[in-house]
């Protein structure tokens, strides 16, 4: 049974972000819905800077458990893609949803507003 991994978006779980999936894709698949570092049930705190050490706790997952599909959502989307580029025989395939490979410039200042009120949640 080949399996499929969840990563879910930025302040989400797999478990929360991938609930119909989960439900439709176990019949067939070993699926294993993966919480980021500092997300959900996932024990290991959020590190500095927070995208290598959650690609790197990803791929220390996928490297335990066997390669599989990766199924991204936004920033789980990103993670999915850099794994599949630095690791490539942990993937069988990559599913991307929810992403931009790039901000349209017109969009930039909303996004960076966005990203500067993520950095300061309290």
């Amino acid at each position: 049974m080949s399996k499929i991994y969840l990563i879910h978006g930025l302040m989400g779980t797999s478990i929360l972000h991938f609930k119909n999936q989960i439900q439709a894709w176990c019949v067939s698949h070993e699926v294993i819905a993966l919480d980021l570092p500092g997300h959900g049930k996932n024990q290991f705190e959020a590190q500095d800077p927070f995208f290598q050490s959650a690609l790197g706790w990803v791929s220390e997952q996928i490297q335990m458990q066997g390669k599989g599909h990766i199924v991204g959502l936004s920033l789980g989307a990103s993670v999915a893609i850099h794994l599949a580029l630095r690791i490539p025989k942990l993937c069988e395939s990559i599913v991307l949803t929810g992403y931009a490979p790039a901000i349209p410039t017109h969009m930039t200042g909303i996004m960076k507003e966005q990203y500067e009120a993520f950095l300061n949640i309290e």
